[in-house]
């Protein structure tokens, strides 16, 4: 189909969100599965690490921050991480669109980023306790 025709919504349709994951984390594995289970239209674009870190070459995320934290791109192109990675997935998936905008109206970003990076750090700590190969 040429460009001219196309109508307006077809020419403008955004990219679709990314999440970058630590899919050799069980408990990562795991939540991240039961989004998928959710995401029934395929809305978010999921990318497991484990098997294509070279998919971060285009978006200024080091691949040691990425398995630190969950990282995502937003339609907008724009780099997420930690709590704002959840809520991109969340606003994308009906069941959590609610549970958006009660962090926003509660302003709850700063405490939920405080205890999810403490929580991060613990989990990134005892992935490579257990014996992890992370590539550097």
């Amino acid at each position: 189909m040429r460009s001219a025709d196309m109508n307006q919504d077809e020419l403008l349709q955004p990219i679709q969100p990314i999440i970058f994951y630590d899919g050799g984390c069980s408990l990562c594995r795991r939540e991240i599965s039961h989004y998928q289970h959710i995401d029934q239209q395929q809305r978010i674009c999921w990318i497991d690490l484990t098997r294509k870190p070279e998919m971060l070459s285009g978006y200024a995320i080091s691949y040691d921050a990425a398995m630190q934290q969950l990282h995502g791109v937003n339609p907008a192109g724009d780099v997420v991480k930690g709590v704002d990675s959840f809520l991109l997935i969340w606003q994308h998936l009906h069941r959590y669109r609610m549970l958006v905008g009660l962090i926003h109206t509660l302003r709850l970003n700063k405490v939920l980023n405080l205890v999810y990076g403490v929580f991060a750090r613990w989990r990134y700590k005892r992935r490579c306790e257990e014996g992890c190969v992370i590539k550097r």
